[in-house]
Parts: C-alpha cells; structure tokens; sequence
C-alpha cells in the first residue's frame, strides 16, 4: 500500500475514533462552556489531548492523501480541489497547535470547518475530468456528501439537539468509513497497475 493511500484508510479509522470521542466523550468531559467569555475551556487537559488527536491527524492524513490522489492530472476543477485539499491540511497543523496550547476554539475551529471543506475538495475531484480518479467516483461523491454535512452537523446536535450525539458520531463514523474504502480502492489499484515498464534501452 502506497502512502497516500494508507494515509486515507489509517485517516478514515482515526475519523470514526473522533466521531465517538467528540460526540460521546465516553471517558467523560474535557471542557466546559463558559457562558461569560462565550466559548469552550478546557477542564481535563490530559484527556482534551486524548480526544482530539484523532481529529487533528484524521484532517491531514485525509487532505495529504486526497491532495496526492490526483496529482498527475490537470485541470482548474482538479487543482481546486487539490487546493483545498492543502488548505485542509494546513488546518490540521492550526488545530494541532490549539491542542498544544490547550485552546479548544483553536482545536475545534480548523476541525469543524477543514470537515465540510475537505467535502468540498473530495466532490471537484470526484466531478473533474475522467481520469485515475473515474473508478472511485462514487466513493468521493459520498465522501464529499458526508464531510458537506457536518457543517450543519454539528449546530443540529449541540444547539438544536435535533439530532442525537450517538447520530453524530454515526455520521462522522460513515464519512471515516468512506476513507477507509477509498484508501483500498487506491491500493488495490496500485498493486493492479504494477510497476511502470522500464525504458527500452537506447
């Protein structure tokens, strides 16, 4: 298995593992909201860090693979969604640092916004020319259809309590699920292509 493509399965596992701990926080709460500064602070931060590593390396080993996926092809459509892509990644990296720092507006900011772009990136290469990425159209499209998704996620289970936390973390565990496939597909069809023939000799 190349990198790109482990890097997508290991980031599709490490999703479902932060769609549990951020939706059903099962080893207890981490911060609390404090309604005076009108944001989260962190009150455990052993398991703050716990809980949100999965979610910062899940954002960059998603947005490295999905960047590298198509990195042969040109296009405006593809290289947007490789650009977006890098986007991402680079907010993997802010999100890391709001962990070191402990800040959870600067952890959860670049999670809960890189999610719905990473969508965004996953659909424009999945509707850019035909290419290496044809075969795995429809996972990118589902991919793109659940990371759209959490943007309107997460206010309809934490401000509206219109959805169950136990239904956002099947969500995010699906939109996980969708990298693990694309990452074997992208596998399988490396070891399908082989190596690239050697030049004749002059």
């Amino acid at each position: 298995m190349d990198r790109a493509a482990f890097g997508m399965a290991l980031g599709g596992v490490l999703w479902v593992i932060y769609g549990v701990f951020e939706m059903l926080e099962p080893f207890g709460a981490a911060k609390r909201y404090d309604p005076a500064l009108g944001y989260e602070l962190v009150t455990d931060p052993a398991r703050y860090i716990g809980y949100g590593i999965p979610g910062a390396a899940a954002l960059i080993l998603s947005g490295v693979g999905l960047a590298r996926r198509r990195a042969r092809e040109a296009g405006p459509i593809v290289g947007l969604g490789r650009l977006l892509a890098s986007a991402v990644v680079l907010a993997g990296g802010l999100s890391c640092v709001g962990l070191a720092v402990r800040s959870a507006p600067l952890f959860f900011g670049p999670v809960a916004l890189g999610t719905p772009v990473l969508g965004a990136a996953a659909g424009l290469l999945a509707i850019g020319p035909p290419g290496a990425a044809r075969a795995d159209r429809g996972v990118l499209l589902l991919i793109s259809a659940l990371g759209l998704f959490t943007l309107p996620l997460r206010p309809l289970v934490y401000a509206l309590h219109a959805i169950p936390p136990a239904g956002g973390a099947v969500a995010l565990g699906l939109f996980g699920f969708g990298w693990v496939v694309l990452g074997w597909r992208a596998s399988r069809g490396r070891r399908a292509a082989g190596p690239s023939p050697a030049a004749p000799a002059a």
